[in-house]
């Protein structure tokens, strides 16, 4: 949605679910880790 300070403009038309019991968080180390490939990596210069 949108918000203008703390006024709610335009409310999200999307529902977040609470995560199941025992579930990991791979699938977002691997989104993660594809990110920084693409990027270039995080090494310093």
């Amino acid at each position: 949605g949108y918000r203008i300070g703390e006024r709610t403009i335009r409310p999200a038309r999307v529902a977040v679910a609470e995560p199941q019991p025992g579930a990991t968080p791979a699938a977002a180390k691997e989104e993660k880790k594809a990110d920084d490939e693409e990027s270039g990596g995080t090494e310093e210069v």
